[in-house]
């Protein structure tokens, strides 16, 4: 197992009718709705570039509020300060920390929407954007469940900070010192917030102390009190 992985040619599916029912939730959708999704998710695809960089500890230690990783070649020790629900890790042998994007062209393409009164498609685009961005981090997730797979393990929950009570979105700039982002085009602004706009930071652990299969969103710690897109 290579402690630091990039994977810069990720292969997502844009499927606009999820798109279009996670976008009206539930709501009565018109054929001309539908066709206009579909419209903006064609105009948005060559624009994604998926990305993402990872890289895999050994767990020191989990002592709320933090954890402490070692990287496996160097020795070295890392720790990140999550908060009550570093429990979440206690089960964990190993760590994935990544940052996963779909790149600058998304970002400059919705600049153009914006500057030229397209509010509308713009709107759709930033949709199909996070829709985009989760199917990213979902090809990680498949990556991760194959190697808890292959040692018998099983999986935790997936963990973002300022996505989840007691680590907040400061704390952002911790977890992604410990990756080389440039790699992926993506850097931490002076707000402590990913750029590009669609990036995200998690971390995963893997174990036999998990019980789980398959990566899962952790809803019931979530700071999220909008609409979902983790289910979609």
């Amino acid at each position: 197992m290579k402690s630091t992985i990039q994977l810069p040619n990720i292969s997502i599916q844009l499927d606009h009718g999820a798109i279009t029912r996670a976008i009206f939730r539930g709501r009565e959708v018109t054929p001309t709705w539908a066709r206009k999704v579909e419209d903006v998710v064609r105009s948005v695809e060559p624009a994604l570039h998926p990305a993402a960089l990872c890289r895999w500890f050994l767990i020191d230690q989990v002592v709320e509020p933090r954890i402490v990783l070692v990287d496996p070649d160097t020795r070295q020790s890392f720790v990140l300060e999550i908060g009550e629900h570093v429990r979440e890790l206690a089960p964990a042998e190993r760590a994935l920390c990544c940052v996963a994007t779909l790149g600058a062209e998304f970002d400059q393409t919705l600049q153009r929407w914006t500057r030229s009164g397209e509010v509308l498609d713009g709107y759709l685009a930033d949709c199909v954007g996070i829709y985009g961005l989760l199917q990213v981090s979902r090809a990680v997730y498949r990556e991760v469940e194959g190697i808890a797979r292959a040692n018998h393990w099983g999986v935790g929950r997936v963990l973002c900070p300022g996505a989840i009570e007691g680590w907040s979105l400061e704390c952002q700039q911790d977890l992604c010192a410990l990756l080389p982002l440039a790699q992926i085009g993506v850097e931490l602004n002076a707000h402590k917030v990913l750029s590009p706009a669609r990036s995200v930071s998690f971390l995963l652990g893997i174990g036999p102390g998990y019980e789980a299969a398959s990566v899962d969103s952790p809803c019931d710690i979530c700071t999220n009190t909008g609409e979902c897109w983790c289910k979609c």
